[in-house]
């Protein structure tokens, strides 16, 4: 009896894998796509601006730092970041949810 609901399993999974191989059936993240908000345009080039700071933090070297003391700056840039969205919706009313 376990043995076959194993094989049953290990089908339905090479089934999916096919289906998704040949295209017939989208992915599931396609469908969660969202609009961009209204507004976004005055947001974006500090958002960019964030990012790249963001990535920069990351590529960073961590020689001389505790594990926590390396993701500080990451923390505090992904903080800033929700803190703007947060401030240009609720605050300021610069974009639409």
């Amino acid at each position: 009896r376990l043995s076959e609901k194993f094989t049953n399993r290990v089908l339905n999974h090479r089934y999916r894998q096919r289906v998704l191989k040949n295209k017939i059936m989208p992915p599931a993240w396609a469908k969660k796509k969202k609009k961009i908000p209204k507004g976004y345009e005055c947001i974006e080039p500090t958002l960019e601006a964030l990012e790249n700071e963001l990535r920069d933090r990351v590529k960073d070297t961590n020689e001389g730092k505790r594990n926590t003391e390396s993701l500080w700056p990451i923390h505090q840039i992904n903080w800033q970041k929700s803190r703007y969205i947060y401030d240009m919706y609720y605050t300021h009313k610069r974009i639409s949810r």
